[in-house]
């Protein structure tokens, strides 16, 4: 008798165990399903406004005396032209003078010929601060920035080429006007490196 009671008990265990097994594994198999109300893939980093992932140039806030938006306007439109690659959209942010004008075009018209452009976050300005006013129509600024993760694609979003962006890094703009109330031009960028000191790679 005890034998037999001894039998039921383990089978009533066995069966318990194996109904127990059961549960586990459908649990880990929704755990290893993708969760459908969020995205694997990171979030790009917009910026202050969203019209640079349209295919216009967001509006130009380059006048006035408010020389904090001035700047951040004019990274904005660069990091539209990063995304839709166009050389001669330099001009409008870049002064003549300025050798960045020159450089930006040549390498935008190589990525125009690639049909490549930049797919991410684009650069982050941290801080805007007056250095000197030199005149009413030209002033230098200090610009301290970030950029996370780089990536080029091609005209069908593959990846070209990735880079791991820069950790706050400073430079000196300089913005000039050829008479007050029209817009600032950047005339001269000058990279004055990391905060720690530290030169940009």
């Amino acid at each position: 008798m005890r034998t037999r009671r001894r039998h039921a008990w383990c089978c009533l265990l066995l069966l318990a165990a194996l109904a127990l097994g059961a549960c586990s594994d459908g649990d880990s198999d929704s755990d290893a399903r993708p969760n459908t109300t969020t995205s694997s893939q990171p979030t790009p980093d917009t910026g202050s406004s969203t019209s640079v992932q349209g295919t216009q140039p967001p509006p130009l806030n380059t006048a006035g005396e408010d020389l904090n938006a001035v700047v951040r306007s004019i990274f904005e439109y660069r990091t539209w032209i990063s995304r839709h690659p166009d050389p001669e959209a330099f001009k409008a942010i870049y002064s003549q003078e300025c050798t960045c004008l020159a450089n930006d075009q040549a390498k935008y018209a190589d990525y125009v010929a690639k049909g490549q452009r930049w797919d991410d976050g684009g650069i982050v300005v941290l801080e805007v601060t007056e250095i000197r006013r030199v005149n009413e129509n030209f002033v230098r600024m200090r610009v301290v920035t970030e950029h996370g993760p780089q990536r080029l694609v091609d005209a069908s979003g593959n990846v070209v080429r990735e880079g791991p962006g820069w950790k706050p890094f400073a430079d000196v703009y300089e913005l000039v006007r050829p008479a007050p109330g029209a817009p600032w031009k950047v005339s001269l960028i000058d990279n004055v490196g990391y905060l720690e000191g530290q030169g940009r790679p």
